[in-house]
């Protein structure tokens, strides 16, 4: 939702405004620089909404469940916490958070298998995997070229992409849906607390 510079939450929708900007420059990017930078953006502009969002409504009855609700997913998520622990090592570090990958197949098999092909659509997801049945089915997993988070290591302790999202399994290791999640959670967040000030 928009507002106006009179909404007592409008600094938090403008850091909100940034982050949907930077995630687009993401989606859109044809370059690792843009994807990073976009990524990076998108991060802070994020952190700067739930600091603003946290100074505006800090001892309002209203939204305290909320946002006592946001402090703790923000520890206990392990999305929104490597997302928090990226802002504060790219501000701290010279590491760069995330890399491009060319891909990568693992094949799993505790006995011999036979594979005689794989077919992948236009984005380079695995579709099918043609293997001999006179051997065991094989479990393939494959990794698509593209931008890829890294663990990052914020005062000596060391946050791994996240695997999950409020008890939800998430590929975390890609700028796409790191990025997605995020902001749809602070978007959300934004307007459960503009509908409870009201």
């Amino acid at each position: 939702m928009s507002s106006t510079p009179t909404d007592p939450l409008h600094p938090v929708d403008r850091e909100i405004t940034q982050a949907k900007i930077a995630f687009t420059r993401v989606m859109f990017s044809r370059d690792d620089d843009t994807t990073y930078m976009g990524f990076s953006a998108l991060v802070v502009a994020v952190e700067k909404a739930f600091q603003k969002l946290a100074i505006l409504t800090k001892g309002e009855p209203k939204t305290k469940v909320l946002m006592d609700r946001a402090r703790r997913d923000r520890k206990q998520d392990e999305l929104l916490n490597y997302v928090k622990q990226v802002r504060h090592a790219d501000s701290h570090t010279a590491r760069d958070l995330a890399s491009r990958s060319d891909g990568r197949i693992t094949i799993l098999a505790g006995e011999p298998v036979l594979i005689k092909g794989m077919n992948f659509d236009e984005f380079g997801q695995l579709i099918e995997v043609i293997h001999d049945p006179a051997y065991a089915e094989p479990r393939v997993r494959a990794k698509p070229p593209g931008f890829y988070l890294e663990p990052v290591v914020n005062r000596g302790n060391h946050y791994m992409p996240p695997k999950s999202h409020l008890g939800k399994e998430i590929d975390g290791f890609e700028v796409l849906v790191v990025g997605f999640y995020t902001l749809y959670y602070y978007r959300k967040l934004v307007e459960d607390v503009r509908n409870a000030l009201q």
